[in-house]
């Protein structure tokens, strides 16, 4: 029932701060659309046409490797940099959140501290944020969702490969299961980075120790929760809008095409603003039990210096 509360109260905030949460979003949205993908992909496509590579697969990876070592190298230089652009987004995300909730929200101070941690930014980061998106990528979608974590995820090739022996199949899942217990250990490595501007090691320790005692188990249960709940409601949501369109196809004229045209966009309107508002309510998690933990640690910090005092007064 406490979470219920949270995520209530978490709606309140969210329908008092919607129109600078749907600009922060909308906009990044924009800038992936229009100025990102585009980008990488012409990328992308003049490198495997100047080395004639046909396509990417498993099967001539190694190929590629070894005959076209430049077109990889550029591949690879590629993968780092929107990986770092990734980064920044997400540092963008976390600060406009915390922002907006603290009242305190401003484009340029957005702008300013998500340049300081693109300079800041370092291999082990990446290396973090590969974790975060190859491998959790059920509950990194719930939080953080884009267009651009298609060319982080591992391939379908992949996948199908792996899913074609019942052997290979268990292995893929105690991967999942694996990847995801550490993804969840690691949840607070990033946000520490990003708030605290710590080395990728020390985040990690830090995060390490704060979900110990299976405390990140918590957090999972609460983002599922979320996950669920949200796809509950929009999955009633389409369904009553499909059978009000049934409805209206029955009426005269040019009336069901209008209103298919209108519940479309509604759709599409509804659609987005709730992506927006679980992915406000998804990073609100993980920032509030950031701040819990810390606050417990250094009650106990506090609390050990204090007992330590008594022994030698």
């Amino acid at each position: 029932m406490t979470f219920v509360k949270e995520i209530k109260a978490g709606s309140r905030e969210f329908c008092q701060n919607w129109l600078r949460y749907l600009l922060l979003f909308m906009g990044l949205s924009l800038f992936n659309q229009f100025i990102v993908i585009p980008l990488f992909r012409y990328i992308t496509t003049f490198v495997l046409q100047a080395s004639a590579i046909p396509f990417v697969s498993y099967q001539n990876v190694v190929t590629i490797i070894t005959t076209h070592t430049v077109a990889f190298l550029i591949l690879i230089i590629e993968l780092l940099l929107l990986l770092v652009i990734l980064y920044a987004q997400l540092a963008y995300l976390l600060h406009g959140v915390w922002d907006i909730k603290h009242q305190v929200f401003t484009w340029k101070n957005s702008f300013i501290q998500t340049w300081q941690n693109i300079k800041k930014i370092r291999l082990g980061t990446l290396f973090i944020l590969m974790l975060y998106f190859l491998l959790v990528v059920p509950l990194a979608d719930v939080i953080f969702r884009t267009p651009l974590l298609s060319k982080v995820q591992i391939s379908e090739f992949i996948l199908d490969y792996l899913t074609r022996t019942p052997i290979l199949l268990a292995v893929l899942i105690a991967f999942y299961l694996a990847a995801l217990i550490l993804g969840a250990r690691l949840v607070f490595a990033l946000p520490i980075i990003v708030f605290d501007h710590l080395k990728s090691a020390q985040a990690v320790k830090r995060s390490w120790r704060l979900t110990a005692h299976y405390r990140w188990r918590t957090i999972c249960r609460r983002i599922i929760i979320l996950a669920v709940l949200s796809a509950a409601v929009m999955t009633i949501f389409y369904l009553a809008m499909y059978c009000l369109q049934l409805l209206v196809d029955l009426l005269p004229g040019k009336c069901p095409l209008i209103l298919a045209i209108v519940n479309l966009s509604l759709v599409q309107i509804i659609s987005e603003v709730a992506l927006v508002y679980v992915s406000v309510l998804g990073l609100s998690i993980i920032l509030k039990a950031l701040r819990q933990e810390k606050i417990s640690q250094t009650g106990k910090t506090k609390k050990i210096i204090l007992e330590t005092v008594k022994k030698f007064v």
